[in-house]
């Protein structure tokens, strides 16, 4: 299982970048895990308006 911080960190980097979400470092999950794990906070309530 792909780590949390990772994902939120690749997250973070695309939003930063203003890169496409395909275009993540190496460093990161890829990047349909990370879109993945983004839904699920979203569907949590940790993130509102993204």
């Amino acid at each position: 299982m792909a780590d949390d911080r990772a994902c939120f960190e690749g997250i973070l980097w695309v939003l930063r970048s203003g890169a496409c979400r395909k275009d993540l470092p190496d460093w990161c999950p890829s990047p349909s895990t990370c879109w993945r794990r983004l839904a699920e906070w979203k569907e949590a309530g940790l993130f509102v308006g993204m």
